[in-house]
């Protein structure tokens, strides 16, 4: 039965009918061969009903347009699967439904500059495939579930400008891009940063906010992090000096530290960093 005839002629049985279909194939999450476009397209409805869309962003999301039409969706024409959503500024308001866990063929997860609350359902790390979660400007708590680490193709992770808290952060092992401005990230840094070798861009400025500030010093670890091209740590209240690690920053091209109350003069490591830019 097709998920068009299953809501427009059947109206609210029809949908009873839908969630029948798709119950098994979604609660079978370790089953891949389980999802296809229909429970795409499920999954998308109930993300739907977990937001108030004061534009109609999201009007075309019905049983009338095919799903590869509606608006912020594009789809694996190959596959016949949901390969990326793109809700950019659709100023949406709710909570991230736990059933975009369902969409395991996604790659691409941009929810920026929307109104989204509560925290990043767990159901999150079921995207395996994705290498591209963007939550920037929302209104997201809590800290960053364990079930991230599972995702091994993610290359960028933008989570700036929320409100989430805590120092834990899973170990993503490919992740290039890490950007967790403007958060209340506690007193302590995530230590699982220092495991994330891949890391060339990372931005952690501005945890400030409520009054909650980074402190502390500036922790070695951050000399592990040999790919590192990018490292912004402003506005955080770090004390101390800066530590003699980060001169294994090699390709470091770009490094922020205003907005602190570090002691001592600059390093001089810090001038015979050939590649730093900034």
């Amino acid at each position: 039965m097709e998920f068009a005839s299953l809501l427009s002629s059947q109206g609210v049985f029809g949908m009873a009918m839908l969630t029948l279909c798709c119950m098994e194939a979604l609660s079978v999450e370790s089953q891949a061969t389980t999802f296809n476009l229909l429970t795409d397209q499920f999954s998308l409805y109930r993300f739907k009903r977990e937001v108030i869309d004061h534009n109609g962003k999201l009007d075309s999301w019905n049983a009338n347009v095919p799903v590869c039409d509606w608006q912020g969706v594009t789809s694996d024409q190959q596959k016949e699967r949901v390969a990326e959503l793109d809700l950019i500024t659709y100023f949406l308001v709710g909570s991230i439904s736990p059933h975009i866990g369902g969409l395991s063929s996604l790659t691409s997860l941009n929810l920026y500059d929307n109104n989204f609350l509560g925290n990043i359902p767990r159901e999150i790390g079921h995207l395996s495939l994705l290498k591209h979660l963007n939550l920037h400007r929302n209104a997201i708590e809590g800290s960053i579930p364990f079930a991230v680490g599972n995702l091994r193709k993610l290359i960028e992770m933008d989570l700036s400008g929320n409100n989430l808290d805590g120092s834990v952060l899973p170990t993503i092992g490919k992740l290039q891009d890490l950007q967790l401005r403007s958060n209340n990230l506690g007193e302590n840094f995530p230590a699982a940063i220092g495991r994330l070798r891949h890391l060339k861009d990372l931005d952690l400025s501005l945890n400030s906010l409520s009054g909650i500030n980074l402190t502390g010093s500036i922790p070695p670890f951050l000399g592990n992090l040999s790919a590192l091209n990018y490292l912004s740590l402003s506005d955080n209240s770090l004390t101390w000096v800066i530590p003699k690690e980060l001169s294994h920053l090699k390709k470091l091209k770009g490094l922020w530290l205003s907005g602190n109350n570090l002691n001592g003069s600059i390093p001089t490591f810090i001038y015979n960093m050939s590649s730093l830019e900034t």
